[in-house]
């Protein structure tokens, strides 16, 4: 072989090993589009696949080019652009499809109990919906008619909704409903999951209540965000929280650890609530955010 067909194929080896190596390292070979699908404000885009830095806002249904994935603590996590990442719960891809589309109803009927004791559990219109169709109290248990699997999770359709299983689990006697028996045993549980609901519509004043209590004296983390980015007109008096543990409207006194005191009022929600619902958002202009950027405050319902 001559000097410089050696050359020739030395490089097409080394071509070839350069591909292998950047498909190795978790790089997609085609562009993979993500659509954020949160509609209730600003989807959060954060420096590091966790909640824990802030670094630019995504407006619902905005595009972005998916350039790689991670699987932490059993949330997938999106790569977007440098230090940049999304967690799947907000965004769907251009190879999936909608959660509708990809939910297989089984053959399962039971019932589940809400084990999330830190404050009311929100029952969504959809899995991964993003739009809050109810609410259920802490130890409540309700009848499902089937499931999803949606995020790595398991989404049960009760009466009112969809609740996913990081905050509910099968109560014990659950039974495996044979597709002959469906009929009967649907109208049975669609009675008493009507019956739960009105029950769980009186009690819902009272779980707020009992919310505003736990919460009346927390220590929580805080962030900040500016909603003109986003084109919003909602101003610099509201605050994002989990509507979980401060529903919309609610009003709160905000200590900050320097000593600053904010009476802001809760207007939005957050990514963030899904590994600490207990954080909260400040609507603040860009150009006077703390350099700290995160910090803590004691937190109380006025």
């Amino acid at each position: 072989m001559s000097h410089s067909k050696a050359l020739f194929s030395l490089g097409l080896s080394a071509a070839a090993l350069a591909g292998t190596l950047a498909l190795g390292h978790g790089q997609a070979q085609a562009a993979t589009v993500g659509t954020t699908t949160y509609t209730e404000g600003a989807t959060t885009v954060w420096q590091s696949p966790s909640f824990n830095r802030p670094a630019r806002y995504l407006t619902a249904g905005q595009q972005v080019t998916i350039q790689s994935t991670q699987t932490i603590n059993g949330t997938t996590w999106y790569e977007v652009g440098t230090n940049e990442w999304v967690p799947s719960l907000y965004m769907k891809t251009s190879d999936n499809t909608t959660a509708a589309q990809t939910s297989t109803a089984s053959a399962t009927a039971g019932s589940v109990k809400v084990t999330y004791q830190g404050g009311a559990t929100t029952v969504w219109t959809a899995p991964n919906s993003g739009k809050v169709s109810s609410y259920l109290g802490a130890g409540q248990t309700v009848s499902y008619t089937e499931t999803a699997q949606q995020s790595n999770l398991t989404w049960y359709h009760v009466a009112s909704g969809w609740v996913p299983s990081s905050y509910v689990t099968p109560a014990n006697g659950q039974q495996t409903t044979a597709p002959a028996q469906q009929t009967a045993t649907t109208a049975a549980t669609t009675q008493q999951s009507q019956q739960q609901a009105t029950q769980a519509q009186q009690s819902t004043a009272t779980t707020y209540s009992a919310n505003t209590q736990q919460a009346a004296s927390s220590t929580v983390k805080v962030s900040f965000y500016d909603p003109a980015v986003l084109g919003s007109s909602m101003g610099y008096n509201g605050v994002a929280a989990n509507l979980s543990i401060y529903p919309k409207g609610t009003r709160l006194k905000i200590t900050l650890a320097d000593g600053t005191v904010l009476h802001r009022t809760v207007n939005d929600t957050g990514t963030f609530v899904a590994s600490n619902p207990y954080q909260i958002d400040l609507a603040w202009p860009n150009a006077s955010i703390p350099s700290y950027g995160v910090t803590t405050a004691s937190v109380s319902v006025e």
